[in-house]
């Protein structure tokens, strides 16, 4: 016989392990554009890498 999950329990477990995840990601990719911005041109001053909107607005454009 199959154990009942409580769904509001197994969200927040859900979503404490996507922020966990997510956490994790930022800092790889952190680390790797740190260690590639000697390569860029003005060293990655002029990118706005991180930049949510950055991002949004490329995609528009």
């Amino acid at each position: 016989m199959a154990q009942e999950v409580d769904p509001i329990n197994q969200r927040e477990k859900d979503r404490r392990e996507a922020l966990r995840n997510l956490h994790l990601q930022k800092d790889s990719a952190e680390d790797a554009f740190n260690s590639r911005k000697a390569e860029l041109k003005g060293d990655g001053e002029a990118g706005r890498w991180f930049s949510v909107g950055a991002s949004r607005s490329a995609k528009a454009g």
